[in-house]
């Protein structure tokens, strides 16, 4: 319990620095930009590199692919059906803040942290899936919410997806352990110093990225949209630990995912449906600091410290 503590205050510290040098103007938009870059490009690969290096991979645990889309499209049910009655964009913005979860910047160097190699792996499968829904698949069923012209194209989503460097790298470890190739050495060695660096560029970079206002006109949006989200969150949970037939590693790795915040790539698809991004900001930011608690009070309860 008190390792789960110390590094769940360490994350916070982190993200407090972030935000302290954002408010004092140490730190501007251009370098969260340049930090978003550096962990997506640069640190991110590396720790996967190093987590996945040397491990071999069954085909049936390529199951959870399929495990990170159906799990935000539920998401994305939950919000058409709870916002059915609401403004057409409304409804769509819902369906953006609802779906898919913040794993590359979040659930990565969180996992990584407590647990092992194989856990990466689960995670590295299941953020494949997540992709396809973060990377455009929301967006798709919210511009078809809006009847736009700007049609989004699975050709479009394919491009997003396999562009990113983490997903790239994710494909090329699984197909390395698929094949049971092992992982050249100075590959690995020259990997390790960047993938250590993760945890703290990414919770760095989160506390540049944290904007919240309480403006009181969208303070009931907000709070309906979080209470739905780790609602949905906390029944998905109990499902996969108590009714799904999977090994329990695997379980409390899925439930921690499904605790991870919203992605911080929803601001961005609201600003093109021209949403409220102000109020996607603050729901993205409180996110952040709301799920680091449950996460840490979930590794407790299920007596899982590595």
């Amino acid at each position: 319990m008190e390792t789960v503590i110390v590094k769940a205050c360490v994350f916070y510290f982190i993200i407090l620095v972030g935000y302290v040098f954002k408010r004092t103007q140490f730190l501007d938009d251009h370098a969260l930009k340049l930090l978003s870059k550096l962990m997506l490009k640069v640190t991110s690969p590396g720790l996967i590199i190093m987590s996945l290096a040397n491990i071999k991979i069954e085909l049936k645990q390529l199951l959870l692919i399929g495990l990170g889309i159906v799990f935000p499209i539920i998401y994305l049910l939950v919000a058409l059906f709870q916002y059915r009655n609401t403004s057409a964009q409304q409804r769509a913005e819902a369906v953006i803040s609802y779906s898919g979860y913040n794993i590359g910047a979040f659930g990565l160097p969180f996992i990584q942290n407590f647990f092992s190699g194989s856990a990466v792996l689960a995670t590295a499968l299941f953020d494949i899936g997540n992709s396809f829904i973060v990377l455009g698949g929301s967006l798709a069923v919210a511009q078809s919410q809006l009847h736009t012209k700007n049609r989004f194209r699975f050709s479009t989503l394919l491009k997003m997806v396999f562009s990113q460097v983490a997903i790239l790298t994710y494909l090329v470890m699984i197909l390395l352990g698929l094949l049971h190739i092992p992982t050249p050495e100075f590959v690995l060695e020259l990997a390790k110093p960047f993938g250590q660096a993760t945890t703290m560029v990414a919770m760095l970079m989160l506390g540049l990225a944290i904007d919240i206002r309480l403006d009181k006109h969208f303070l009931n949006r907000m709070v309906k949209i979080l209470l739905s989200r780790y609602c949905v969150s906390a029944i998905l949970a109990s499902i996969v630990y108590f009714v799904l037939p999977l090994p329990i590693d695997l379980k409390q790795i899925l439930v921690l995912l499904v605790f991870t915040p919203i992605p911080i790539v929803s601001t961005a698809f609201i600003h093109s449906i021209k949403g409220d991004t102000e109020l996607s900001g603050a729901v993205s930011s409180l996110s952040i600091l709301i799920s680091i608690p449950i996460m840490s009070a979930l590794l407790v309860m299920m007596g899982h410290i590595a």
